[in-house]
């Protein structure tokens, strides 16, 4: 039996229209398997990261343990019999999607959907969902502001404890989606697709989109999907959207230009060797710190040394296809 000879992923935070899209895709991609994310017994660790791999992705990178699940997670996705696999889910990109690419068929064709929704609506809906107020559903399902290996510098966002460490997971998401645009730039099996939610929900944006893909159609034959009834899961008020509209204008980020820098430095969120080599040469292991406002002693989190190794991506083994 023959792998599909396309697969599509996505890029997102999440709480950014990822079930809208697989519900599109499948409309209107003939014949294709579309799956919006697999949750749940005994899809974690062998279908999804577990938390396991995502804390351990965002402490050294793309490590045998992590390279070990997307072997397996890309073997379940070949046995597909559609000529096209998609998945939407926003939890693979923050555990070594990209960097393991190279596990799937050398003649496939790539497309990965960098999902972005309104900055700020993102955020809130994060916020009024209460995302960050266990550990367990962070390092499960997002990022931990406490983890050595990221793009943007979490310190600024730290005083504001919970709505700081929702707008700093969004702005980390988005520069990591352009860390990756710019990284895979000259992979010609993978397309990188930078999409706005608001553009997918009429037929004009949905068949850009669509085109891209190379399943091109008219506007007039695009299928949307039915909207979602809107449930309200959220005690927050007015007040608190009015604190994180303060918070939201008060740290900008241009999350494009600084997830290009860090590309363009040299640095690899799949080998982050300057994390654990400083101006002494030696190795120096950093542990899960604690963001001030999180500890009674209120310390500061730890933070790689000085030093920008660069050029440190390694091949396309345990450490990370980038190059």
């Amino acid at each position: 039996m023959d792998a599909p000879s396309q697969f599509i992923y996505a890029i997102t935070t999440g709480r950014s229209g990822t079930a809208f899209l697989a519900r599109l895709l499948h409309l209107n991609l003939a014949g294709a398997e579309v799956h919006h994310e697999f949750k749940g017994f005994p899809h974690f660790g062998r279908r999804t990261p577990d938390a396991s791999q995502l804390t351990t992705f965002n402490h050294v990178g793309n490590v045998p343990e992590v390279r070990s699940f997307w072997r397996k997670k890309f073997n379940e996705d070949q046995k597909s019999r559609a000529r096209v696999y998609a998945e939407t889910a926003h939890v693979h990109a923050k555990a070594g999607l990209v960097e393991n690419l190279d596990l799937l068929p050398a003649s496939a064709r790539i497309d990965l959907i960098r999902l972005e929704r309104n900055p700020f609506e993102t955020y809130w809906a994060h916020l009024s969902r209460f995302d960050f107020i266990q550990p367990q559903f962070t390092w499960l399902f997002t990022l931990d502001a406490r983890y050595p290996n990221v793009i943007v510098d979490p310190l600024p966002y730290a005083a504001h404890r919970l709505f700081g460490q929702a707008l700093w997971y969004v702005h980390e998401m988005e520069a990591r989606g352009a860390y990756y645009q710019r990284l895979l730039a000259a992979d010609p099996r993978v397309h990188v697709h930078k999409v706005r939610f608001e553009d997918l929900v009429n037929p004009f944006g949905a068949a850009t989109l669509l085109r891209a893909l190379g399943h091109g159609c008219d506007p007039a034959e695009v299928e949307l999907p039915r909207p979602s009834a809107s449930v309200k899961r959220s005690s927050l008020g007015d007040a608190d959207r009015d604190l994180a509209e303060t918070i939201f204008a008060e740290l900008p980020c241009d999350t494009e230009e600084v997830g290009s820098r860090y590309h363009d430095e040299g640095l690899r969120l799949g080998a982050p060797v300057h994390l654990f080599f400083h101006e002494s040469g030696a190795l120096q292991p950093e542990s899960l710190s604690v963001l001030p406002g999180q500890s009674k002693k209120g310390a500061a989190p730890a933070r790689a040394g000085g030093l920008k190794t660069r050029g440190l991506s390694g091949g396309a083994g345990d450490v990370g296809l980038s190059s």
